[in-house]
Formats: C-alpha cells, structure tokens, sequence
C-alpha cells in the first residue's frame, strides 16, 4: 500500500505537469509564483481561520484545519491568478529550443511545489493516523520511501516565516512568528488523528 500512496502522489505530479505544459513556459512560470505564493500564505496564515471555523462549528474539530487551509489556498490563488491574469494578458515567446524545456521546467517546480502542499495538508486530515492501508506512515518519507515532500514544505515555511511570511514580529525574541518552531506539526498531527482513529463508532476510509 506505500507504493500506491507513493503512486498517488506521482500521479498528482503529473496531472499537474500535463495541465501546465500546454500553456507555454510563461504561463507556467507566472503559476509556479501564484502557487508558491498561496501555499505559503495557507501554511504561515491557516490558524486564526481554523479557530474561528471551530469555534463557528464546534462538532467539527477535526476538520477545521484540513479546510481552513485549503480554503485559504484556493481563495489566494484564485485572486493571484485573476490578478496576474490581467497584468500579464499576453504569453512572452521563446524560441523551441528553450520553450518547451522551460515549461516543462516550472511546470515540474509547480508540480512538486503541489506535491508537496498536498502531503503537508494530509497530516491534517481526518483519517486514520497511518491510512491507505498503512501506506501514509508520518514517521517515513512518503513517496517511494526516498523522498519527503511533506518535510521540505515544513522546512521551506519554518525558514520563510522567519522574513517576509512571519506571523508577528521576528525583531520580538520569541518564537510566536516562527512555523512551527520546535517540529512538532508532525506528531502533533499524528496523534490527532489517532485520537480521532479512536472515537467509537467512526468509519475511516483507508484503514
């Protein structure tokens, strides 16, 4: 079942890649920035959303983060898209030789960049602590047991809150402005999803 989790996220990969490449390097290019940029916002800024949701909807605690942040997500990128898409109405052309290389380029660097906000948001979810089978493990890289996209997304947020995507003031010597300052996002997830794993009665798909 890891090899179908691992294939999964392939195939999110190369959804992505197979739906960018037609619209040329440029179009790519200006994506992978709009992605990029909405990710970061939904992993630094998810937090207030989801404990205004909670306290909106108290049954739903479990949920709130998985849809706060994809909720944010979806909300920024839409913005970013409509407004890069009036400020940019025309493709810049190149050359083929450096066309389609390039777009297959910041096509992958989108792709990956989805792979791994995809992973990141998956510790939230309400699933079984290790679902799919036992495919999705938290303690182990997640794609083919090499690679750990949920890991380099953490690590890219952690360091990118400490500048322009800090969530206080990173002059105040405290970690309130730092992602996640002592790596605890991945077992503080894991035991919420046991817990929820624990609740009599609840069906959890994958297990």
């Amino acid at each position: 079942m890891s090899f179908l989790f691992s294939a999964l996220l392939l195939a999110i990969f190369m959804a992505v890649v197979a739906m960018l490449m037609p619209q040329g390097a440029w179009s790519s290019a200006v994506m992978l920035i709009n992605v990029i940029t909405a990710a970061l916002l939904a992993a630094s800024f998810w937090e207030p959303l989801a404990q205004w949701m909670d306290d909106q909807v108290r049954r739903a605690t479990y949920l709130v983060d998985f849809v706060a942040i994809w909720l944010l997500f979806v909300v920024i990128l839409l913005i970013l898209r409509t407004l890069t898409g009036f400020a940019s109405r025309y493709n810049v052309r190149f050359p083929k030789v450096v066309e389609i290389p390039a777009a297959f380029f910041f096509a992958g660097w989108t792709a990956w960049v989805m792979v791994c906000f995809t992973l990141m948001t998956l510790h939230m979810a309400p699933l079984a602590r290790n679902f799919m089978g036992g495919g999705f493990q938290p303690e182990s890289r997640l794609m083919f047991n090499v690679a750990a996209p949920d890991r380099q997304w953490l690590g890219f947020v952690q360091k990118m809150s400490l500048g322009a995507f800090s969530r206080g003031d990173p002059q105040e010597n405290n970690e309130a402005h730092v992602f996640d300052p002592r790596g605890e996002y991945l077992p503080k997830y894991a035991s919420r999803r046991e817990e929820y794993e624990n609740i009599e009665g609840i069906f959890l798909p994958g297990q």
